[in-house]
């Protein structure tokens, strides 16, 4: 008999603007540790949800990617270091953005103007966002632990073959997580989860009354116009879940805990 699937602990989580997408970080399991490569600096808002929910504020760590300098060097240097190698210790790895990664490895780093030296030295370093995705996610692997992957969202033409593209009338538009390059579908195609954030209704019982208040959603079944999904683990998951990390991985049957822990 075969062994069962074991999955790539990974997840790609994209949304729009003020989601929830970084503050969803907090829902992982108490007393787990996370480390983000913080390239949006974006971080306040998991900082306080990280206390709200009564996390150790010695269990997240981060490194913020110096986006803000006019040295294109040093910022291309700063963004390699990181994603090259995590530091140990960790149970959850993130990487938020990683779009803002690829704009950093191309439009904001190469910064000419002059389209011929754009296009090609673009070409080579949206080469890069694939390449330091792979070393970081098969670092984070060795590892034993999570990462957690997250992106903006991006509509785009999909091609069926079915119709005619050259009809308006019949183009069909996917919400897709938005990256550069071979990366728009290198990374997705090597997390086991891609979930889309959305915003939904939650009853909220509390002093004699039910109270309906906005919540985050983690979409993690694909529609004909989202792309979302959750291989090897059809029916575990409804379409729609709390977007709540911990609960997800207990109802997957899934280990939190990094290898390095278990010995």
């Amino acid at each position: 008999m075969r062994k069962a699937y074991v999955p790539k602990k990974r997840v790609l989580l994209y949304g729009p603007p003020k989601s929830w997408k970084t503050s969803s970080l907090s829902t992982i399991p108490k007393g787990a540790k996370l480390h983000v490569i913080d390239a949006d600096r974006q971080l306040g808002s998991l900082q306080q949800e990280w206390q709200r929910r009564g996390h150790a504020d010695k269990n997240l760590d981060w490194t913020t990617l110096p986006t803000q300098s006019d040295d294109t060097g040093l910022v291309y240097e700063a963004t390699r270091k990181a994603l090259w190698q995590p530091p140990k210790g960790f149970d959850f790895y993130a990487v938020d953005t990683y779009t803002t990664v690829g704009i950093l490895l191309t439009h904001a780093i190469v910064g000419i103007v002059d389209r011929e030296y754009n296009q090609s030295n673009n070409a080579d370093l949206a080469g890069n966002v694939q390449d330091l995705f792979w070393q970081y996610a098969a670092a984070v692997e060795r590892l034993g632990a999570w990462l957690v992957v997250i992106m903006w969202e991006r509509w785009v033409d999909v091609d069926d073959g079915l119709t005619d593209p050259a009809d308006w009338r019949n183009k069909k538009k996917m919400l897709m997580p938005d990256a550069v390059g071979q990366a728009k579908t290198t990374i997705p195609g090597q997390c086991d989860f891609v979930f889309h954030v959305e915003r939904g209704k939650s009853i909220v019982k509390g002093a004699g009354r039910s109270v309906s208040q906005s919540v985050a959603k983690f979409r993690t079944k694909g529609t004909p116009f989202i792309m979302a999904s959750t291989l090897g683990f059809d029916g575990k998951l409804n379409d729609l879940e709390d977007a709540n990390f911990a609960t997800i991985i207990s109802k997957l049957g899934l280990d939190w805990k990094t290898q390095q822990r278990r010995k």
